[in-house]
């Protein structure tokens, strides 16, 4: 199998042994989430509206405009997210407004084609104190994938797709086009220009598309296994703490290193006299652990002796 690009993922690490990032890590996974829950509240949001014959209306929906009333409405509200008030008939189509459910999207898992942006280390690794993990992509067909576990217990790939970024807003989607979905899946891959330093690329779940690759249960938890080969290396924040990282190795000693998987360690240091991060290798773990522990000690009697 031949390797290709890396894609990082910033991680914090704010609960130690409990921390969302250690479980991911030991069990060689990756969390998937609905868009709606992500820190942009902009982000994947679809404006939509229904506009169609009464018999393109009826074929999509099953609903028969010349007997909805609010009865009917109701019971399609989970459904079409519109206010009642704005059914109306203009120019012999009937014409829905509103929003798509966020319940309705495909569940994504975000990745950066960097790994030493300031700002990522400080939004998504606790402001430098977490860790970025760095996957290894497999080429096909001229796409970037990542293998993953399918519930029989092959492997699969799932593919990397980068984010475009620009100032408006896409256009509201008509639900009845035939190339909806399509339309859709760009609004996914679409953010406000602002976000533009992330560099981001995303691998999105979709709950009809990927059936073949996952079982209910695994949309649902939003947990999907990748192939531990693919876990390239760990690198550790400038600011992190000696306990933190002794935990990140562990782990990965136990889960990885024990069992023949490669995994290098990295750490994220500033470049003197620049706003820069550099990323170098670290060549003996376990003397940078003891470094990094010393450098602990003296930082916490410093500060000890600066208080008394």
């Amino acid at each position: 199998m031949v390797y290709n690009k890396l894609f990082y993922k910033y991680r914090s690490l704010k609960e130690g042994n409990n921390s969302s990032t250690i479980i991911n890590l030991a069990n060689n996974q990756l969390y998937f989430d609905y868009p709606s829950n992500f820190n942009d509240p902009f982000d994947s949001r679809i404006y939509c509206f229904y506009e169609g014959t009464k018999e393109e209306i009826y074929e999509k929906t099953g609903i028969n405009i010349d007997e909805i009333n609010k009865e009917m409405y109701e019971e399609h509200n989970g459904i079409i997210k519109i206010d009642y008030r704005k059914l109306f008939i203009e120019d012999g189509k009937k014409n829905l407004h509103g929003d798509v459910l966020y319940v309705l999207y495909p569940k994504i898992c975000c990745f950066s084609e960097v790994c030493d942006d300031i700002l990522m280390w400080s939004h998504y690794a606790d402001y430098h104190k977490g860790i970025c993990l760095c996957f290894k992509s497999v080429k096909v067909n001229n796409e970037y994938c990542l293998p993953i576990g399918t519930p029989n217990s092959q492997f699969a790939n799932i593919y990397f797709q980068r984010v475009g970024y620009h100032k408006n807003v896409p256009e509201p989607i008509n639900l009845f086009d035939e190339d909806m979905k399509i339309k859709m899946h760009e609004v996914l891959l679409d953010k406000l220009l602002f976000w533009n330093y992330e560099q981001e690329f995303r691998i999105i779940l979709d709950p009809d598309s990927d059936k073949r690759l996952l079982s209910e249960e695994m949309f649902e938890k939003g947990i999907i296994k990748y192939q531990k080969e693919s876990l390239q290396g760990i690198i550790f924040g400038m600011k992190i703490k000696y306990e933190n990282a002794e935990l990140v190795y562990n782990t990965v000693k136990e889960n990885y290193l024990d069992k023949g998987y490669v995994v290098k360690f990295y750490e994220a240091k500033e470049v003197r006299y620049k706003y820069e991060v550099k990323v170098d290798e670290i060549k003996n773990i376990n003397t940078y652990l003891l470094e990094l522990k010393h450098s602990d000690e003296l930082h916490s009697l410093t500060l000890r002796d600066y208080i008394y």
